[in-house]
């Protein structure tokens, strides 16, 4: 290392990142037509002569540095990373600057002439976010053109983006023998100028393949804001090359120093490296593994496979502002911790090792791994290979002692995906220097309202800062007359928000009808999504058939509610009958089935997946709160359907002074079975209605809101001609909890112990099992909702009307510690009115919801919306208010 090389110094930036492109020819190095012929004991792609490869990678802009040739693979080390050439299939890595798929037409062209392989099995291109995209050249100045680029070439490809698009994250674009990938989220067809008279190469059709003999694994690591004292170890100075020590053997020198040839046994390694001038570093390893390895069992990789020869890549880029490392291999690890000293390490103790070498400030980490194998812990009853990752990748970046001096890893994102043939773990992790944290005044501890020694760190913000984040986080909409919000704090991928709301007018014969609903998921987001496009529709189609039928004149209430309560129960029928159909003749039918039949029936991922997605449906739920005004807001109807845990409230009342008396009146929790007849001292009575009574014990025998009248003139003060303050519970007296979805409580245990089960990974459950085996006379789960109709007050000459309606999913009454409902409703009303009362111009369910979080408590509202956990700490929140 050269100790008086400034890191800071090179105006020109490097960018780390790699590219990386990787084409199979064939399943394996066995399916290749001359695999029983070899030239000087190679075959397929590795008879391909040196100075073929040269002339492809002169078009990528790169230069082969060395060579290292091994049993089953040839490592070439680049000046710009790697290349990598088995029998079979290739893999090129390269960073900078460089036109890695312009290398591509050259490669298939290659393959064709010089092995016989006219046609790609599978390819797979990724890469991290760039430091510096403006600097690219070509196709990959940015992603949408290195699509079309690929997608120019093959037909069957698919792009995806892993990871916060406006943070860290990673990029993927594959293809698939099936051809079919229905969750890409991208589609271009656009071929570029340069490809247009370009013969499209199509992979190899057919059903996916059978389970390779060896699995197809690989773990990168993918490091920024490398400490200084660690990318100090990677600057050489300018005289590398007149050196008496070659830039190779210097590299080897750090490699021993550093830690690097420790990666893995020494035995089962062969490792070329390379020192720049005047910093950065490069090296390729072959990695013996299994039973291809020497001495035995000292290779093995934590499976029961053959094994063969495997390779590691690691790249360096110390410079100061851009530092950046990565580490990449496709020997399979085992998750489980292996304490043999001679053993290729398992996966947490990788992962420790290479971070110990780089200290990294951020870290990606993504496994793609062949999904057989997780198909078959499925079937097995145990843990899938991406979810040992995430356990491993938790385990060894998180503990106490896992980061540099003073500092601690926290997880950032974390998600697990599934592709065609291939699962995926991804998770990002950023370092916290907790000592610098401890003399910053702006950061605190809490302990989160849970008691015990374990403390999370957030940050205190003060104003404008907190009404920002507050609004970044809540989403708040506007729309007419109608404010809402929908909010979860929790950046991690896997606990983002599963509550949903819609807001529709809809131009109707007679005028302009008003739908509002709030769906509060649970399990999952595929029920709550279905929902929440299907409801809405449904009833906009039979309220349409209804007004435009001759019959009616004028519309019945009744009928309207009747609507309301048939699209609820015929929504939740349609999900168990897309189910139902995909075994026909009920469950003594479904027990003769094989699991292998039943899994043939569930996973046609490769073919769209609606079998899939109809049974994924069953594992989850929603509840939903629907509320319909006519076009003379005369009426309001509301159809709820919630259970005990996630039960939505509607709370409809005039101004906030009215609240006050109710407040000052000291009203008892009203009974579960029927409305209260409240004194209002020194004025008159008002009536606080709960579950089916609300709508009769809120109007009088003609159907008219009863008038309420004070000795003192008090309403006419207010200019309020009526008060009606009804807060909704209709779950409180259901002996089966209602929800739309969670079928699965609503069939004989059969179907989830033959079918769902083999779901649990889209299931979030813990131990569905011990609840299945409680299933002996369903349906535990209603879908019948409780519709309610209320005539609305009617406003006279000068005297406006003026209340609203609110509506919420239940983790908005989860910020009131133990207030009964009562007490949280008086609050409701008093702060929302009073905000109203002021001529607030904001949206007002922000502001309802900035008191549920503390109000002026800056302290506590920073706690909520910073906290630093790898957990949900509160539910979700959703709030509409809609005024009148």
């Amino acid at each position: 290392m050269a100790e008086n090389v400034d890191l800071s110094a090179n105006s020109s930036p490097f960018e780390g990142p790699e590219k990386l492109l990787e084409i199979w020819f064939a399943r394996s190095a066995a399916d290749l037509p001359d695999a029983s012929t070899t030239t000087n004991g190679k075959f397929g792609l590795r008879k391909v002569p040196r100075n073929v490869w040269e002339e492809m990678l002169a078009i990528v802009k790169c230069q082969v540095l060395s060579i290292i040739e091994g049993a089953e693979m040839d490592a070439y080390l680049l000046s710009e990373s790697s290349f990598f050439v088995s029998p079979h299939r290739l893999i090129l890595k390269t960073c900078g600057t460089t036109l890695n798929l312009f290398g591509l037409p050259r490669i298939l062209d290659i393959a064709r002439d010089h092995a016989s392989l006219p046609s790609v099995y599978r390819c797979f291109y990724s890469r991290k976010s760039y430091f510096f995209p403006e600097r690219q050249k070509g196709p990959h100045r940015e992603w949408k053109n290195e699509v079309e680029f690929l997608d120019g070439i093959f037909e069957n490809g698919a792009a995806y983006t892993v990871g916060k698009v406006n943070g860290d994250h990673w990029l993927l674009y594959l293809t698939s023998p099936s051809g079919d990938f229905p969750n890409s989220p991208i589609t271009c067809t656009t071929t570029l100028p340069e490809l247009a008279s370009m013969t499209k190469v199509t992979s190899l059709t057919g059903d996916l393949p059978k389970p390779a003999q060896k699995p197809d694994y690989t773990i990168e690591i993918l490091m920024t804001n490398l400490s200084s004292d660690a990318s100090k170890a990677f600057a050489f100075g300018d005289d590398v090359s007149e050196s008496e020590e070659s830039p190779s053997s210097r590299a080897l020198t750090l490699s021993s120093a550093i830690g690097i040839s420790d990666l893995y046994p020494s035995h089962l390694t062969t490792l070329d490296a390379y020192a720049f001038s005047p910093c950065g570093y490069s090296s390729n390893a072959l990695l013996k593994w299994g039973r291809a390895a020497e001495d035995g069992g000292d290779g093995n990789a934590g499976t029961d496979e053959e094994g063969g020869e495997g390779y590691y890549t690691i790249h360096v880029t110390p410079e100061e502002g851009w530092s950046y490392a990565s580490f990449e291999c496709n020997v399979p690890l085992t998750a489980h911790p292996t304490s043999q000293a001679r053993s290729i390490p398992d996966l947490r103790t990788l992962v420790r090792r290479v971070v110990d070498i780089f200290k990294p400030g951020r870290l990606s980490l993504t496994l793609f791994v062949s999904c057989q194998d997780n198909n078959e812990a499925d079937e097995e009853g145990g843990e899938t290979a991406v979810e040992a990752a995430q356990r491993a990748f938790r385990a060894a970046l998180t503990s106490c002692t896992s980061g540099p001096a003073g500092g601690v890893y926290k997880r950032t994102d974390k998600i697990n995906y599934e592709f065609g043939g291939y699962d995926l773990a991804f998770a990002s992790f950023e370092l916290y220097n907790l000592r610098a944290l401890d003399e910053v005044r702006d950061f605190a501890t809490t302990d989160m309202g849970r008691g015990g020694l374990e403390r999370w760190t957030y940050r205190l913000l003060s104003e404008p800062q907190l009404s920002n984040e507050l609004r970044r986080l809540a989403n708040p909409s506007s729309k007419e007359n109608i404010d809402s919000v929908t909010f979860q704090p929790c950046p991690m991928h896997e606990f983002r928000n599963q509550d949903r709301s819609r807001v529709e007018h809809w131009p109707l014969p007679g005028g302009t009808w008003v739908f509002t609903a709030i769906f509060d998921g649970h399990a999952g987001h595929a029920t709550v999504d279905h929902a929440a496009q299907t409801i809405p529709a449904m009833v906009k189609h039979s309220l349409d058939a209804y007004l435009r039928s001759p019959s009616r004149t004028p519309f019945s209430p009744d009928r309207i509610s009747n609507i309301l309560s048939d699209v609820i129960l015929r929504f939740d029928h349609s999900v168990t009958t897309e189910f139902l159909k995909l075994f026909p003749g009920g469950p003594s039918a479904l027990q003769r089935l094989s699991s292998g039949q039943i899994k043939q029936v569930i996973d046609d991922r490769a073919n769209g997946g609606r079998n899939m997605s109809a049974a994924i449906r069953c594992l989850e739920g929603s509840t939903a709160l629907v509320t319909l005004t006519d076009p003379a807001k005369s009426h309001l109807w509301v159809a709820n359907l919630g259970d005990c845990q996630a039960g939505t409230r509607i709370l409809y009342s005039c101004k906030s002074l009215i609240a006050d008396q109710l407040r000052q009146s000291s009203v008892p929790e009203p009974p579960e079975d029927n409305g209260l007849r409240v004194l209002l001292p020194h004025f008159t009575t008002a009536t606080i209605c709960r579950s089916s009574t609300a709508s009769e014990a809120s109007t009088q025998a003609n159907g008219t809101v009863p008038e309420i009248t004070g000795s003192s003139g008090f309403w006419d003060l207010l200019g309020v001609s009526s008060l009606i303050y009804n807060f909704y519970d209709p779950c409180i007296s259901s002996k089966t909890s209602p929800a739309v979805g969670d079928t699965w409580l609503k069939l004989p245990a059969i179907y989830s112990q033959r079918v769902l089960l083999g779901l649990r990974h889209d299931w979030n459950v813990e131990r569905p099992g011990d609840y299945i085996a409680r299933i002996i006379s369903p349906p535990y789960v209603s879908s019948t909702p409780d519709v309610y109709h209320l005539p609305l007050p009617r406003g006279t000459p000068g005297r406006p009307r003026d209340f609203f309606l609110l509506m919420c999913s239940d983790g908005l009454a989860d910020l009131y510690d133990e207030r009964s409902r009562m007490d949280m409703a008086n609050r409701w009303v008093r702060t929302i009115g009073r905000y109203l009362d002021s001529r607030g111009r904001g949206n007002v369910a922000l502001h309802l919801l900035r008191d549920a979080l503390g109000g002026e408590d800056t302290r506590l509202v920073s706690r909520y919306l910073t906290v630093e956990m790898e957990e949900k700490w509160m539910d979700d929140v959703t709030i509409m208010v809609q005024r009148f």
